[in-house]
């Protein structure tokens, strides 16, 4: 039976909005900024390490510390790509978790052709177990493809779950996002603050999708005892959200 991996995605959430946090912390750091541009060498056109002074080197630190924060603003949009993956990952294996304990939950899929059922391919697995299991892959696939909206309608149609309109508004804005970074190659102004915001969205979800899966008495892997399935409470995060 597949277990839906919880621990795995909180801390891919966690920690990379944490890391990201301390980088930042380091580069507004002067000090720690001045040493590290310090510790570069400048060689000129012969090949020669040469120390630079005055005005020269107060060029070198100013362009070097430019370049520094240009990296970061490349960052900034990554994470917003790297979250999204972490929605997609753990939506596709909700859905997973759940077709492969309750096969009959399939049938609520307005499209059944996307499962591609087929009797020649049944034939070629070694029991109905494995056949079960590849086409709930299919069927998680099929219900975590498209838009936002339509992967929140899907998860209500498998399995009742009705997702607050608070926080299918940040995954929304999330996703948008993603899409014009990814697909349109634009670059957003995107602060900790709000990439903090999105974080606190991800967790929550994490939170709400493993809540169902433990009402369906799915396994859940959570060795740190993270969850406690306590109950979620949504008015705290949306007032963070505001």
């Amino acid at each position: 039976m597949k277990s839906f991996n919880y621990e795995q995605y909180f801390s891919m959430n966690f920690f990379s909005v944490f890391n990201y946090k301390t980088l930042i912390d380091y580069i507004n750091d002067q000090n720690a900024l001045k040493l590290h541009i310090d510790s570069f060498e400048f060689v000129n056109e012969k090949g020669q390490v040469v120390e630079l002074q005055g005005e020269r080197k107060n060029v070198w630190y100013h362009n070097t510390k430019s370049d520094i924060f240009n990296a970061i603003d490349i960052m900034n949009n990554q994470l917003i790509v790297y979250m999204t993956t972490i929605v997609e990952s753990a939506i596709d294996d909700f859905f997973c978790c759940i077709f492969i304990k309750e096969p009959n939950r399939m049938l609520s899929l307005r499209d059944q052709e996307c499962l591609g059922f087929s009797f020649s391919d049944f034939l070629k697995y070694n029991s109905k177990e494995e056949y079960i299991n590849e086409i709930a892959t299919r069927a998680s696939s099929y219900c975590n493809s498209g838009r936002i909206m339509n992967v929140i309608r899907r998860i209500k149609d498998v399995t009742g779950l009705v997702i607050e309109e608070s926080l299918i508004k940040v995954l929304i804005e999330i996703t948008n996002l993603r899409n014009e970074i990814v697909h349109e190659g634009k670059q957003h102004e995107i602060t900790y603050e709000i990439l903090k915001v999105y974080s606190n969205t991800i967790d929550i979800l994490l939170r709400v999708l493993s809540s169902k899966l433990h009402d369906l008495q799915i396994d859940i892997i959570d060795n740190g005892n993270l969850l406690g399935f306590i109950e979620i409470d949504y008015e705290e995060f949306f007032e963070e959200v505001e």
